[in-house]
């Protein structure tokens, strides 16, 4: 665990030497720097770190040779883009590191760009990207592109390019059928968060939450998916869903209650002045994690709409007092410390990120075959 909390430490005191809000100049030094970091800690990981790594690995060492004609119509259960992604590595070298390198610098490229386009405190975004989206970024490989991808089909949505959005959000889907939900943006994005709205969707929340159970049974009935739906398997862990639940609540409940706070007091940023875009995405990763107290397995959905927490948050704290502000987001830094040392200490089976091993012979052996 110690080289995560060694890399949080870096993203913090580094800021707080650079300055990255001084300048664009400084903030891309900043975000260029600590990616930089993230990026040698996520591409030389061993195969070990992360629960399904090793799935992936192993994938790509069979689908790597597998002809072009064939990949279309391979019965896997990969999605075509990631099976396509491993024959284009297959041609620079069969070594299954080359896809975590590769999947490492797609997420963390696209976050970075994120953070750089959208956000107002690059240190915050990038502390709570590293305890609460990192660790599921080196467990989830497929998924982890796919969000990545994702990020960028919110920038283009929030400039209403919207076939532009709906393309990526189908190539998303290439890498993981489960980034189609990201599609549901697109009709939200032209309602405005308000009290009806948020009353509608919060009752539709509720009934689904009640009726999870069925709902999914029906449809993996109609899909002719039912030997898929295995309670034993999609339950959930009430207690430590409930735990991921309320930090979720509470980062979510900070951005809107800044953000009314401005709608109260003229000149400052009001509830309006944010993309309703960001809104209904947090009101999804909230309604999404709720849903996981359920069924485990729908909290994989929430995690495309977590990247805007990284970007609210900030901005709705621009609500506050230079103090107030400080104290707040040095209060948040130390809460997603907290909450990702008590994560990996009693559950570490979530992510089967710790113990971290760097896989320096791997890491060897791909550059000598490459060269």
């Amino acid at each position: 665990m110690l080289v995560y909390l060694l890399m949080v430490s870096f993203a913090v005191l580094f800021g707080l030497v650079i300055q990255p809000g001084r300048s664009l100049f400084h903030k891309k030094i900043y975000l260029v720097s600590v990616f930089g970091g993230i990026f040698l800690i996520s591409a030389g990981r061993s195969v070990s770190v992360g629960i399904d790594t090793l799935m992936h690995c192993a994938a790509y060492k069979s689908f790597s040779f597998v002809p072009f004609s064939n990949l279309v119509f391979f019965n896997s259960r990969f999605e075509v883009g990631f099976l396509i992604i491993c024959r284009i590595l297959g041609y620079i070298t069969h070594n299954y590191q080359i896809l975590i390198v590769f999947s490492s610098a797609i997420f963390c490229i696209c976050t970075c760009i994120f953070i750089y386009k959208f956000s107002d405190s690059s240190i915050l975004s990038t502390v709570i990207f590293l305890c609460v989206m990192f660790p599921n970024y080196l467990n989830i490989m497929r998924e982890a592109m796919a969000i990545s991808i994702g990020m960028l089909a919110i920038i283009v949505l929030d400039k209403r390019k919207d076939c532009l959005f709906v393309f990526l959000g189908l190539l998303a889907a290439t890498l993981h059928k489960s980034a189609l939900i990201l599609l549901i943006l697109l009709p939200l994005s032209y309602l405005r968060v308000n009290s009806k709205t948020v009353g509608i969707f919060a009752t539709c929340s509720l009934i689904i939450y009640i009726f999870i159970d069925q709902i999914l049974q029906t449809i993996a009935h109609l899909t002719g998916r039912s030997i898929f739906y295995d309670e034993s398997f999609m339950g959930s862990n009430y207690s430590g869903a409930l735990a991921q639940f309320v930090f979720i609540l509470l980062l979510v409940f900070l951005v809107f209650n800044y953000l009314k706070a401005g709608s109260r007091n003229r000149g400052m940023v009001e509830l309006n002045s944010m993309s309703p875009v960001i809104q209904w995405g947090l009101l999804l990763w909230l309604a999404l994690t709720a849903f996981g107290m359920r069924i485990e397995i729908v909290t994989r959905f929430s995690y495309y709409f977590a990247p805007f927490v990284l970007i609210a948050l900030p901005y709705a704290l621009k609500n506050s007092s230079k103090m107030e502000s400080v104290f707040i987001k040095g209060a948040l830094c130390f809460i997603c410390i907290m909450y990702f040392v008590v994560i990996e200490l009693y559950r570490p089976e979530w992510h089967g990120i710790v113990p971290y091993i760097f896989d320096f012979r791997n890491i060897t052996n791909l550059i000598h075959g490459i060269m």
